[in-house]
């Protein structure tokens, strides 16, 4: 092992909505009435022995108020905000506190604002206890497969449709880092994976529906609870275009090649435990194939601006974060979007680092981004994304090679 300077501490807090907000609104006058699963905000604290670094992640559907949160984590660790990586796990399964979709001073944004003051103290104090518990450390990188997810670009004709697509591409990998103090006990599990977080969305009772932390949720509650203290950080890969392969509304089934949308109703229930069992034992196995044997645990933080042109013609450049955050020989990309496949692909590929993750949903949101095919065949994820075809993954594969470059540059 390298000279030990890595120090790591992790803790958890739930941001459940408190029972006199519930319940809690959707969209189109759908609430959320009753609590599948409780909802948490994860965060692991780590020094190499210069820096200090956060990671973070929300079970929500995009950090909330993401530029307010980073200047609120700023504010209260004095950390540079390049050292604090925010992502969100993108469960449909909870309030979308973000997106600015409630009436001004309405009861619905009222609430949201009640649940966001809510959730920045449960954030404060779970930041503190884990900074409380950081010892020294150790860390390694694995991978495994997973198969419950599936494209969903489903062709209809000339064009795409939701659906399921077992034919287009899908990114079944499981990319992991486990952290273990110097005793062996895992400190923290890093589960990064390609896939919307909707296993329950659509399943409505009326206007009526229950809030969860959806497949990564589940998923990370079965295992933290096989494995004494640790907490797993679920992070969202280039799911743009990749959904559980059973799901509440896209089922596979099909009429005259078209689509079906269903809704299962209560056996979404069963669904959720099932696709979650399978998803634990690929993650577990993955985990089998990690030796923790670094020490060393360089931190490094970077981060770049891509202007992207936009889908509509004569419209400003649209702004995208990107985000370097170095653990060691350990590179997360970044990217406040949710990317498809082979941008996903196209992003890691820069990268001079063999273990490398791509996450999806940080540092704040501005849509989808969209492959050349999905715009030839008038895709979900382009009515959803603002830039132009080709565009964005242009910015971004230039972008990240001159972040890496400058990294590299420092290490000299």
């Amino acid at each position: 092992m390298e000279k030990n300077t890595f120090m790591a501490g992790a803790a958890k807090g739930d941001i459940t909505p408190s029972k006199k907000l519930m319940p809690m609104p959707l969209i189109w006058g759908i609430q959320f009435t009753k609590v599948v699963d409780p909802v948490f905000v994860r965060v692991l604290a780590m020094s190499d022995g210069e820096r200090q670094g956060l990671f973070i992640m929300f079970e929500m559907t995009l950090v909330p108020y993401a530029k307010e949160t980073l200047d609120f984590i700023v504010k209260h660790t004095r950390l540079p905000k390049e050292n604090i990586f925010m992502a969100a796990t993108h469960t449909h399964g909870v309030t979308p506190v973000h997106l600015g979709i409630y009436k001004e001073k309405s009861r619905a944004e009222r609430k949201c604002r009640a649940w966001y003051k809510q959730i920045r103290a449960t954030l404060l104090a779970a930041i503190r206890e884990a900074r409380a518990n950081m010892v020294p450390a150790k860390y390694g990188y694995g991978t495994g497969k997973s198969y419950v997810n599936v494209n969903r670009d489903a062709v209809f004709g000339e064009k795409s449709r939701l659906g399921s697509n077992f034919e287009r591409p899908s990114d079944k990998t499981v990319r992991m880092v486990r952290i273990e103090g110097m005793d062996g006990k895992t400190i923290a599990l890093i589960v990064n994976y390609a896939c919307h977080a909707v296993v329950m969305n659509g399943c409505l009772v009326g206007w009526t529906t229950r809030l969860t932390g959806d497949l990564p949720g589940r998923t990370s509650a079965k295992i933290e609870a096989q494995m004494d203290g640790v907490v797993v950080f679920w992070c969202s890969g280039a799911a743009g275009d990749q959904n559980p392969r059973i799901m509440a509304q896209y089922t596979g089934i099909r009429e005259k090649g078209k689509p079906v949308l269903k809704n299962l109703g209560k056996a979404t229930y069963t669904i959720l435990e099932y696709l979650s069992d399978e998803h634990v034992r690929d993650v577990l196995k993955a985990n089998q194939t990690i030796e923790c044997t670094k020490t060393d645990g360089k931190l490094y933080g970077a981060e770049r601006i891509a202007m992207v042109e936009a889908k509509e013609k004569g419209a400003q450049k649209v702004p995208y974060t990107l985000r370097l955050f170095m653990l060691g020989d350990i590179a997360f990309e970044g990217i406040s979007a949710e990317i498809v496949t082979s941008i996903g692909k196209a992003v890691r590929d820069v990268s001079p680092y063999e273990n490398t993750i791509l996450v999806s949903h940080a540092m704040g949101y501005q849509g989808y981004v969209a492959d050349d095919w999905e715009y030839e065949h008038d895709a979900f994820e382009v009515g959803n994304s603002k830039a132009a075809k080709g565009a964005a993954q242009r910015e971004f594969v230039k972008e990240f090679t001159e972040l890496f470059q400058e990294q590299e540059a420092q290490k000299m």
